[in-house]
């Protein structure tokens, strides 16, 4: 279990800009058909963030090992991917397993039943804005978990899964802004208002890296 991974994946989702929102490139689509110059502008919200960060991280790391049962269990028993796991796992390692398999596996074997059943993917995953992204990227986790792929395919799966999971969990609204660079605070440094201010952020930026060296 990559705990690191899910650690900083989710905290980062909290780090907006200085506007608020979250600005994230490439929002991972299932068929990736997007330009790949998007960028995607998108208002979290939370009433706390301490404890929307804890309760992130422990529902991520409780459905990762869901997963990860599942996956091995796939391999183990060289069983049609979807199957649903039986009783030869523990009381624990079943539940997990029955868990994550009710919640994203359960008849989304392959991409024309997904098709079909977008409409289920909100009532699985709390109707937030990134259901179908959040279902069908832990059905990847999960297919290439079974594949016993290499950790380098299967991280980046995963945070691409964490991504629209926190998506779909706080996010209230999504906006794609396109190929420019939409970070006010960069485009604050890089043209400097009237006043000054870009440069005092720019300057005082540049002596806090001196000291941090």
């Amino acid at each position: 279990m990559n705990n690191t991974l899910i650690n900083t994946t989710i905290t980062s989702m909290f780090e907006t800009s200085v506007d608020g929102f979250l600005y994230m490139p490439a929002w991972p689509v299932y068929m990736e058909t997007e330009d790949p110059g998007s960028t995607y502008k998108i208002k979290i919200e939370y009433s706390n963030k301490e404890e929307a960060l804890e309760k992130s991280i422990q529902e991520a790391l409780r459905v990762h090992e869901g997963l990860q049962i599942l996956g091995d269990w796939y391999v183990a028993h060289e069983v049609p991917f979807g199957t649903r796991p039986e009783e030869d796992l523990d009381s624990d390692a079943l539940k997990s397993a029955l868990y994550v398999w009710e919640r994203y596996i359960k008849d989304f074997n392959n991409q024309e039943e997904a098709n079909l059943l977008l409409k289920d993917c909100k009532e699985r995953v709390g109707g937030g804005i990134a259901a179908y992204h959040e279902v069908i990227r832990a059905v990847r986790l999960c297919r290439l978990i079974s594949l016993s792929a290499p950790d380098l395919f299967k991280d980046h799966e995963e945070a691409l899964f964490l991504k629209a999971f926190m998506v779909n969990q706080y996010g209230v609204s999504i906006e794609e802004v396109g190929d420019e660079n939409p970070d006010p605070l960069t485009e604050l440094l890089e043209n400097p208002d009237e006043e000054g201010y870009g440069l005092m952020v720019r300057d005082g930026m540049l002596e806090a890296a001196k000291q941090s060296n």
